[in-house]
């Protein structure tokens, strides 16, 4: 028989695995969704490490077959503290036209500035590319999986 306080840290380390195995279920969950059905925030942070602000829009585009999605939001931010924290750096409108999805994008979609600023990188086999528009406060995130 369990006595006093094994007893209770064995029903402790119980409830923490099953905890931890949900938190699990849930991570792995959010990975699995990458069309424009839901989560496009949640995974597009999770691939990029970079925080997406509130936004008062966002439209999505997906292809499985090319594997991407680009999302478009306009975000309300201040450009130069959040510019700075996540290390975009000014590029010219060219790398736009470098977008896996640019062709599907509509023309009101389009960066209406000669200059953007871009970060981007790779996470668990991805690539990840973020684009933002000062003048307008729209930010483009292309997800390569």
């Amino acid at each position: 028989m369990i006595k006093g306080n094994n007893r209770n840290t064995i029903i402790f380390s119980i409830l923490l695995l099953l905890m931890g195995g949900m938190m699990g279920l849930i991570g792995m969950s959010l990975f699995s969704f990458k069309g424009c059905d839901q989560f496009v925030k949640d995974t597009n942070e999770l691939y990029s490490g970079l925080q997406i602000p509130f936004a008062d829009e966002c439209t999505c585009h997906y292809s499985e077959e090319q594997k991407f999605r680009l999302t478009l939001y306009n975000i309300k931010i201040d450009p130069d503290v959040y510019l700075v924290k996540y290390n975009f750096n000014q590029v010219p409108l060219q790398n736009f036209t470098g977008l896996r999805g640019f062709d599907q994008l509509k023309e009101k979609e389009f960066p209406e500035s000669p200059i953007l600023y871009e970060a981007q990188g790779r996470k668990w086999g991805n690539t990840w590319r973020y684009l933002y528009e000062k003048k307008t406060g729209r930010l483009w995130v292309e997800i390569h999986y």
